[in-house]
């Protein structure tokens, strides 16, 4: 990283924005002068950032067809360089590569067609989103990407990234991890317990409790972590049904506390309640997991493996459902 240069930009809380180049000469601040850097940035096109929510949005361009190591580096929260625009340390990176295609350019110096960078990244707080890349031949490229963040690149390019945030569980992931966990395979097998294994009284009830309330903590808690992401637009659907399935999750609960004696006139009543809002809470559990995975473009692979369990399941229900009506 020492040696490199870098695009960083920020945005105060006063909705100031600036975006500089620097010059990694260390790892200290005083080290890295704003307004330094091997980048051939393009001058009619400055490098600019831009705030939606609280994702940071990274622009900048540069001549020169790099083939190159690229590091996405977010600082910490609260933490905002001052007026002498050194950066504070980062505190999460992640770690690509990425290749520009080549092309001819208009001018009569040679060189190259220009190639355009950025990236997208989460901030907290007025957050710094920088990005640094391994000096190459022809200068370097880098965005911003904070935890959770995903970098994009135009159309024309291609990349992977490897190590780093991008490897492991983000915040993103864990939301959607814990969701299918609960809503899309405790709670669905909670049900099942109660349909199809009151044969053994009463193990059949205490496995329905126990299995029931473990998969609606670990459901509260995704839905908790899926409002701590980013808010954007397209998600606000996802989340409206995230708090009916949780609401319904609430009502059974609450059911529960309210249950009648069997031979109560009203445990009828109260058994179609339960069963119909906790099928409801089932069905759009599972949709909306199905939604939730096109949203986080983790690739169609992931809905395929998920449908096909969902397939699976279907097919015992079934099969079970048989099994009981002729027993």
């Amino acid at each position: 990283m020492v040696g490199s240069s870098a695009v960083a930009g920020w945005i105060a809380a006063d909705g100031t924005a600036t975006a500089n180049q620097y010059f990694l000469g260390g790892t200290s601040s005083g080290s890295c002068p704003p307004n330094k850097g091997k980048l051939a940035l393009t001058p009619d096109a400055q490098p600019a950032i831009v705030s939606k929510g609280s994702r940071l949005y990274l622009a900048f361009q540069f001549s020169g067809q790099p083939l190159t190591d690229v590091i996405y580096a977010v600082g910490p929260p609260g933490t905002l360089p001052g007026s002498s625009g050194l950066l504070a340390r980062h505190q999460d990176m992640s770690i690509g590569t990425i290749t520009l295609p080549s092309g001819t350019s208009g001018g009569s110096g040679g060189g190259g067609s220009p190639a355009t960078g950025g990236g997208g990244g989460e901030g907290d707080d007025g957050n710094e989103g920088k990005g640094e890349s391994k000096h190459s031949k022809h200068g370097d490229e880098d965005g911003d990407e904070g935890e959770g963040g995903k970098r994009k690149t135009p159309t024309s390019a291609s990349s992977s990234s490897t190590g780093g945030s991008s490897s492991g569980l983000n915040a993103k992931r864990r939301h959607g991890v814990l969701a299918v966990i609960s809503w899309g395979a405790m709670i669905p097998a909670g049900v099942a317990m109660a349909r199809f294994l009151k044969r053994f009284d009463p193990l059949w009830f205490y496995a329905h409790a126990v299995v029931q309330g473990l998969g609606f903590v670990i459901g509260a808690l995704a839905i908790v972590a899926g409002f701590r992401l980013d808010d954007e637009d397209e998600v606000g659907a996802h989340k409206a049904i995230g708090i009916i399935v949780l609401v319904c999750a609430c009502l059974q609960v609450l059911a529960v506390l309210a249950r009648p004696i069997k031979e109560s006139k009203a445990r009828k009543y109260w058994n179609w309640y339960h069963h119909y809002v906790g099928r409801a809470a089932v069905i759009l559990g599972v949709g909306n997991i199905f939604y939730g995975l096109s949203l986080a473009k983790e690739g169609q692979e992931w809905s395929y493996v998920y449908g096909i369990f969902v397939g699976i399941c279907a097919v015992v229900y079934l099969v079970l459902e048989e099994w009981r009506r002729r027993h």
